[in-house]
């Protein structure tokens, strides 16, 4: 006998160690282990020190409450975790959940519990199970503050009508998000978006696509452009578009991520104010600031061999008309006069308003100087019609040119060159025009 006892003795040391090494290894795999019946208090059969830990009870209080485990189940997700244990036991099939446990402080934890059935009965009655519980509540939680966040996202590109794209460079997916439906009715996702506009030609998206492929190409590091982009009813607008390109460890592009902006309307509105702070209000020419930038830029582009003239048109004895019939019909001459010289010249050549009843006109890419001198004639030639529709009379008007080769002055200087052959043209008679340095010739 006691032979018998010390063999016992060791046979429980045997299973109590093994059952030490198969706790640990449990430990190691889940937060929380327990063994359950399947009844309506889910009873607790078994549970580790981890499954405590997690929900903030010792020995005491599990026993003081009936070994009850539904307790600790939040209200709300129980209906759930009974679904899928029915399901398993109709299957036999293990199953996975992710629910919440209330702990005992009162805060939730979110669980990933994996669970799987025994042939064992409770009470001869009830189907037992082994619950595995991972504690997911940072994860969780994370992807929760991520989802608010892209949601909010989202509410903020659809209140400002802006879109983002992202790029993948491995798979060559293009993503958009935000207000895209407005310029792209096709699905949130494109594939092959390298070969968008090459396999669907004739879809209104691809010159749009065939853009934003154009930046990606780049790859740089950090993009800010405005471009003209498609919308879906055939119209064009502009876009602001920036981006950065996430690159890997060895520096290669993995995904660009692009903001585009709808921003045709404040370009529109942009320009108009530009093109008034630039325009003469009475006769729709350039002012005079305008009209000396544009010159100065055209000169500077200048090619080497071509003829570029400044002109300085001035109406004859106009104060005269001024004080016979009134500023308003004076403001008619003024008004058609500008017609006149824009019904002659090209729509490229520069037409701006000095003041008063002078203005300038720059040609460029012309064969000689004889060439501007042959159009500042067939201006004189449209101003008795001018004054006849004006005022009932004829009226003239003098012309001085000054012309260079390739960019080879300055404004100032064409300028300064035409008001002096200007000078030379109303000594000599008026209603007529002088190119510089002709009457030395």
């Amino acid at each position: 006998m006691p032979h018998d006892d010390k063999a016992f003795e060791l046979l429980k040391k045997l299973v109590d160690q093994k059952n030490h090494e198969l706790e640990s290894v449990f430990d190691a795999i889940a937060d929380g282990i327990g063994k359950f019946a399947c009844n309506d208090e889910f009873s607790i059969l078994y549970y580790n020190d981890g499954l405590a830990r997690l929900c903030g009870v010792d020995r005491g209080v599990v026993e003081s409450q009936g070994f009850n485990s539904s307790l600790y189940i939040y209200r709300e997700d129980q209906p759930r975790l009974e679904r899928a244990v029915q399901h398993a036991i109709e299957t036999g099939e293990p199953f996975s959940i992710t629910y919440r446990l209330v702990h005992a402080d009162g805060h939730r934890i979110w669980v990933k519990t994996n669970g799987m059935l025994t042939e064992e009965r409770y009470q001869d009655v009830y189907p037992v199970m082994y619950l595995f519980y991972t504690d997911v509540t940072d994860v969780v939680e994370t992807n929760e503050r991520l989802r608010i966040e892209l949601e909010r996202q989202r509410i903020l590109m659809d209140l400002t009508g802006e879109m983002f794209v992202e790029y993948d460079y491995a798979s060559d997916e293009l993503t958009m998000l935000g207000a895209y439906g407005s310029y792209y009715d096709g699905p949130s996702t494109v594939g092959r978006f390298s070969r968008f506009w090459i396999d669907h030609p004739d879809d209104r998206s691809a010159a749009t696509f065939k853009g934003l492929y154009d930046l990606v190409e780049r790859a740089d590091d950090a993009t800010a452009v405005e471009c003209r982009f498609a919308r879906r009813d055939g119209g064009m607008a502009w876009f602001s578009v920036s981006g950065r390109i996430i690159k890997d460890q060895e520096g290669n592009p993995r995904k660009g991520v692009y903001r585009l902006a709808d921003i045709d309307e404040q370009k529109r509105e942009r320009e108009r104010l530009q093109r008034q702070a630039s325009t003469d209000h009475l006769t729709g020419a350039s002012n005079l600031g305008a009209a000396a930038s544009l010159i100065a830029a055209r000169l500077e582009q200048a090619d080497a061999g071509a003829t570029g003239a400044l002109m300085i048109f001035d109406l004859d004895d106009f104060k005269g008309v001024n004080d016979t019939f009134g500023h308003p019909r004076g403001d008619a001459v003024l008004q058609g006069s500008t017609q006149a010289i824009r019904s002659v010249v090209r729509d490229r050549d520069i037409v701006g308003r000095i003041g008063g009843d002078e203005f300038c006109i720059y040609l460029d890419a012309l064969s000689s100087a004889e060439e501007a001198k042959l159009v500042a004639e067939r201006i004189c030639a449209q101003m008795p019609g001018v004054g006849e529709r004006a005022i009932g009379e004829p009226v003239t008007c003098s012309i001085g040119i000054s012309a260079c080769v390739g960019g080879g002055k300055t404004y100032e200087q064409l300028y300064d060159e035409a008001d002096r052959a200007l000078y030379e043209a109303k000594t000599a008679g008026r209603n007529r025009c002088k190119l510089f340095g002709e009457a030395q010739a």
